[in-house]
């Protein structure tokens, strides 16, 4: 259950609408909260196959003072994205000097869901924010499988070939 702003037809979502929800969970004795936002078009009161869809989810866990989000755009057909979507995944921890949240590592490009219901980049672009450094091309697991890593200055630090490094 949660919050749905749109169209309402029959007591059901239609139209363009957004739905958000939160949930608790555990996971490795950690527990965290998750924020998640549908924006996208509703039929029936489910979200309307083939429409595209921009999914957007924050995990909190404040044992950690960590937090996790995405937003990622897609199209959605049977519970899911069709295909592998594009977006944004950051990672950030909250900084215990200044007490504010830090930009840690940042993950640009093409998503596929892993199996803990969580997704995980496959190609595009993985910085170090505070370091400045980055990685481009594919990737495996979270690691760079085939691409190029690149210092703060844009040099070439090294090469991964199925991933290995070169």
């Amino acid at each position: 259950t949660g919050v749905y702003i749109g169209g309402i037809e029959d007591g059901k979502p239609i139209g363009y609408g957004v739905f958000y929800y939160e949930k608790e969970g555990n996971s490795d004795s950690v527990t965290y909260t998750d924020y998640i936002i549908y924006c996208a078009e509703w039929e029936n009161g489910n979200l309307k196959s083939g429409s595209n869809l921009k999914k957007k989810g924050m995990r909190y866990s404040s044992m950690f003072k960590m937090r996790w989000y995405y937003i990622l755009n897609g199209q959605w057909e049977d519970g899911d994205f069709k295909s592998n979507p594009e977006g944004i995944y950051v990672e950030e921890n909250c900084n215990s000097v200044t007490d504010k949240w830090e930009e840690f590592r940042k993950y640009e490009g093409i998503f596929e869901k892993d199996p803990y219901n969580d997704y995980q980049i496959v190609n595009g672009k993985m910085e170090y924010v505070n370091m400045g450094n980055w990685s481009e091309g594919e990737f495996k697991d979270g690691n760079l499988y085939n691409g190029t890593s690149y210092d703060k200055d844009g040099n070439v630090t090294s090469t991964v070939v199925n991933g290995e490094q070169q």
